[in-house]
């Protein structure tokens, strides 16, 4: 029994093959091609927009991305995937899941992105906002072109809103940038969804798109799991910004009270100890 199971392969095990599994995103671009133009120009559209108001263009991209997972769920799983694979409704329900924490973030987490004043909040460094943008560019337009460059056929590519994968990944890019740490929950159905996808490419001896989508979830996870910023790091470096002060050098509020003559009161029996004390 177990020496007849070695003679099989992955793609034994695939109820479809390759060119049934690219035709049906083809099918769903002769159909829904006008919505996924419109959502990701509104991709785009907030993705500038965050530079100026984050906390109110990460509402929006929570409202988005939550249209976006059930549009997936509805039109992928619950639609065209089901057709070919009946286990299609299993992820098709955890984009639904997706959709619906979204949109408690839309609602209850008004201040994913917030401002640098914000008492408790942190945001990536550097290297992580570019590292989220880059994820949601090639979401967007990336992930689409290396379809095309392993051989799809423009007709069958994959595109945000529509397709499972692409906007998984915009998910991953999105969340990345948020200071949230309801990040950490967000990024579960995307990633695990990725995994699935990129385990399917394989068994359909897709290797490029295998591993073109590995390598993006790898850097989604990473840009989610990138350490923030603490505010108050981010407070100096607006007060840099405004010339009241030098970005470089972290605030020393002691130092400054003392300066003021608002030190702390020196404890006794240690007076003469103290450095700034002159001998009597």
């Amino acid at each position: 029994m177990l020496a007849d199971l070695s003679t099989y392969s992955l793609r034994d095990f695939l109820l479809f093959d390759e060119t049934i599994y690219r035709g049906l995103f083809g099918q769903l671009n002769a159909a829904f091609w006008p919505m996924a133009a419109v959502a990701i120009l509104l991709a785009v559209a907030l993705l500038v927009f965050r530079r100026r108001r984050p906390g109110v263009a990460d509402r929006g991209v929570a409202a988005l991305l939550a249209t976006a997972f059930a549009i997936s769920a509805a039109l992928f799983f619950f639609g065209v995937y089901e057709t070919v694979n009946f286990a299609a409704v299993y992820p098709g329900w955890g984009f639904v899941l997706e959709a619906g924490l979204l949109l408690v973030a839309v609602f209850l987490l008004p201040n994913t992105g917030g401002s640098s004043s914000a008492p408790a909040s942190a945001s990536p460094g550097r290297t992580g906002v570019w590292l989220a943008v880059a994820l949601v560019v090639y979401a967007l337009f990336g992930h689409p072109l290396a379809g095309f460059a392993a051989g799809r056929a423009s007709a069958d590519l994959e595109w945000f809103a529509l397709a499972p994968a692409p906007t998984a990944l915009a998910a991953l890019g999105f969340l990345g940038g948020w200071r949230s740490r309801w990040r950490f929950a967000l990024i579960v159905v995307p990633v695990v969804w990725l995994l699935l996808d990129a385990l399917t490419l394989y068994g359909l001896e897709l290797m490029p798109e295998a591993v073109a989508l590995l390598v993006a979830t790898g850097f989604g996870v990473i840009a989610a799991l990138v350490p923030r910023r603490s505010s108050f790091v981010e407070t100096a470096a607006d007060l840099g910004r405004s010339g009241m002060g030098d970005p470089a050098e972290p605030v020393r509020p002691l130092r400054q009270a003392r300066r003021q003559g608002h030190g702390t009161r020196p404890r006794s029996g240690t007076t003469g100890l103290l450095p700034t004390t002159s001998a009597q």
